[in-house]
This record gives structure tokens, sequence and C-alpha cells, in this order.
């Protein structure tokens, strides 16, 4: 079980030994004082180099009885390169196959210190995962309980259970790189030897305030792992926005929109769903966000109108985007869809909806300006269909109540509150011909 190997080295150690007698030795009592030095047990992976492991200092008590074939630790404090460990616990000896079930705890211990001494051979993939994802931060309050048995030809010893609850504090988590780390997170953890599950309650994940959430780790005992997230944030959209427009991702762009310009607030629910597997594709990510947006902001958004002051609600996941609300287009008050399909074989790439109204100035930068027929406001419902690269229709049902029209040529004309409307289908095709069909009501009295 020890090899020669084993051990501490260059230290100091003070102790005493007690046994009942006659000769025939049914227990053994040992407390020993260890000083600074440094330790070595390549059996788990621990101080298998020549530097070993920094110790500062150690306490240990235990016994040994029924003939040796019971060892209990009763007492194991350890200061190693500045975090202090506590453990207790037995290893049964009494077959070929030792069982050692133990229990640590300690106050805190920094996220670098904790993977630099976790042993390389106890629970190799989870540590192989908090290696490489968490990549600051501390562990609080930390409690675990572990059962060890050799395993594999060599018989080195691993975790046949683990149970570990700590709470993480400024902790740097990675969750799908390229996109930003969370920082700063706080939360409750629990882990087992499959499983990592973090009850977050505060962070930062790029530039939003992340509220509340949840991540999930399995797998753990495996070469691939599958992480769940779920997390309430908040913050400003164009923060939202870069995570969204990361070249991993790309949606904002997609929607030609720039994401440092978009102005106003927003409150998200995010889930990703996703297999950490060592060749990761985009297409193995499963992702669902739906948020409320304040205050928005975001120039030449459609047409080239300027939206300000919108209300909105707004589903993205990986097939596409869905935005529904209220706004100001152009400065007068409108109610605005849009639906965005990432997935190309979608029947359209593109469709919006605005019912609002429009005056001159807006209608002029919208190109749809009709000098000197039109003039004044007009109130209409349009649906703007963009099908590909090359096809896209406009749908108008337009209120010309508040409109002056003037048709000369016909001799007729109509003022301002008078009642009028016309419909109109419009579909073009770039680089080819045009297709205009013209449906056209009036009513005048």
């Amino acid at each position: 079980f020890f090899q020669a190997e084993d051990g501490i080295r260059d230290v100091a150690v003070t102790g005493v030994q007690t046994c009942a007698l006659p000769i025939s030795v049914q227990s053994v009592r040992l407390t020993l004082n260890a000083g600074a030095g440094r330790i070595f047990y390549p059996k788990l992976g621990l101080g298998g180099d020549e530097a070993g492991v920094p110790l500062n200092s150690a306490h240990v008590e235990a016994h040994f009885s029924d003939a040796f074939d019971l060892v209990s630790l009763d007492r194991f404090d350890i200061d190693i390169d500045g975090a202090q460990l506590s453990l207790i616990g037995e290893a049964t000896l009494t077959s070929s196959v030792p069982d050692v079930r133990l229990e640590a705890q300690s106050a805190s211990i920094p996220v670098p210190t904790l993977i630099r001494y976790w042993p390389e051979k106890v629970a190799v993939h989870a540590r192989e995962w908090v290696a490489e994802n968490i990549e600051a931060g501390a562990a609080e309050d930390v409690h675990f309980k572990i059962a060890l048995a050799p395993k594999g030809p060599d018989g080195d010893l691993d975790a046949t259970s683990l149970d570990g609850e700590f709470r993480i504090k400024d902790a740097t988590v990675a969750y799908f790189r390229p996109l930003p780390n969370g920082t700063g997170l706080s939360g409750l953890a629990k882990m087992t030897t499959d499983t990592l599950t973090i009850a977050v309650d505060g962070g930062k994940l790029g530039g939003l305030t992340v509220d509340d959430g949840t991540v999930v780790v399995t797998g753990l005992d495996v070469r691939d792992q599958d992480l769940s997230i779920e997390a309430v944030t908040h913050g400003a959209l164009k923060d939202a926005f870069a995570i969204l427009d990361n070249p991993r991702l790309g949606y904002i762009k997609q929607l030609g929109i720039k994401a440092s310009e978009a102005g106003g607030e927003m409150a998200t629910r995010l889930r990703i769903t996703l297999s950490l597997e060592h060749a990761l594709t985009f297409d193995q990510v499963d992702l669902l966000a739906n948020a409320n947006l304040r205050g928005v902001a975001i120039p030449r958004l459609a047409l080239g109108l300027d939206v300000t002051d919108g209300a909105l609600s707004v589903i993205v996941d990986k097939k596409g985007l869905s935005l529904k609300g209220k706004a100001k287009v152009a400065g007068a008050d409108s109610d605005i869809a849009w639906e965005e399909n990432f997935d190309d074989s979608a029947g359209f790439r593109r469709r919006i909806f605005y019912r609002g109204e429009l005056d001159e100035a807006a209608r002029e930068t919208a190109g749809l300006t009709l000098p000197p027929y039109v003039a004044g406001p007009v109130r209409a419902d349009a649906l703007i269909t963009q099908y590909d690269a090359h096809r896209t229709g406009l749908d108008v049902i337009a209120d010309l109540t508040p409109t002056t029209l003037t048709a000369s040529d016909f001799g007729w004309g109509k003022e301002p509150g008078e009642k009028a409307a016309r419909s109109e289908e419009h579909t073009s095709e770039l680089q080819s011909r045009l297709h205009f069909v013209c449906r056209l009501l009036l009513e005048k009295k």
C-alpha cells in the first residue's frame, strides 16, 4: 500500500507512539508533528516529481487496531502552500484490496492551489475539467467525503465515490470558448464522481450581470462531459449583442446591426446545452435566450429608419430570432415584429412587420416617396419579406386619410382628412427583373 518512495521528506518530525502490551501488538496510537518539507505519494499522483508538494506544517493523530488491519486517521491537519486542510478517515487492510474512506474540510482553498495539488490519479476526468475550465477564484467552506480503492493494472488509487460541497467565490469559469468567460462568480457547488452542480448567485458574463443560474457538468467519470447552463442576466443591450455577435455565433451581424451602436437595457434568461467533446462543433450546441428589452435605440434598423424608446421581447435560438413589441420608428409610435431565420432551409431569411405612421422625412429615408402625388404623413401596415439575397417582397396597406394626394393629370386630388386607402404588393428581384403588382383602392367623400 505504501512504497519506499512514498511519504514526507526533508521534514523535522516529532511524535509519540504508544502500544498495548503484551508483545502481541493489537493497537498502536501515533501522534506526529511535522514542520516544513515536501510530500511524495506517486500512487495518488501526488508529488511524483522531484519537487514534491511543499509542506508548511502538519499534525497527525492516528491509531492502528485489529492487528493492523484497520488504520484510523483521527486527525490530520495540514498546511500546503498556504491552504489549510483537515482530514479524518480510515483504511481497512483485511484483504488484498484496501478500502480507504476520508472526510476533508477546509475554510478556503484558492482554485489554482486546488488544481495544483489535486492528486492526478484521483477522479482524473473531474480534475481535468476543473483544471481546464475554472481559472481563478477560491473554494470556501469545503466539505468532502471520498472513498478510494486501487484501480487499473498498476493498482493506483482512485475515487469509487465522492460527495462534496463548497462555495465558490470570485471564480472564472469557461463554458464555451471563445465566448466570454463567466467572471467573479459565486455560488454553492456540489460534486460527485460524475457530476458537478453549481447554483450561481452572482457574477458577470462579459459585460452582463449574472443574477442567478445553474451550471451542471455531467460525465466527470468519462473522457467527454456534457454541460448545461441556465442563467438570468441583466445589463446593457450592447453588451448582450456583443456576446451574440461573437465570431462563433455572429447573430447580430446577420441582422445588419452594429452591436456597439445599440442602446437600451435588457434582462434575459439564457440556456446553453453542449457536449464538452474535445472536437466540439457549433452544430452540437443548443442555445435558447428569452429577453425583455427596454429603452431600445438602434440606428438604421430597417429601411434606414432609427428605432428608439423600444419595449421589446426577443427569443433567440440556433434556428432564428423572433422580436416583437412597441417602439418609436423615425420618431413615431409604432408596432414592430421581426423574424430572422438562421437556417438556410427555411422559407424566408427575414420578415419584418411594421404598423405606424411615417412622415415625409421618414418616407424619404426609407425610399417610399412618390412626389408630387403623395404629401404628408402616411399610416401603414407593412410586411417586408426577404426570401434570399436576390428576392424581397413588400406588402403595404396604407391609410391615406391624413395624406394629401394629387393626380392633376386625371383632375383628381384629396385633401387631408378625407378617407382613402391603398393596398400594394411589391416584389423585386435584384440583378434580374422587377415585378410590380399594384392594387389601388381609393375612397373619397
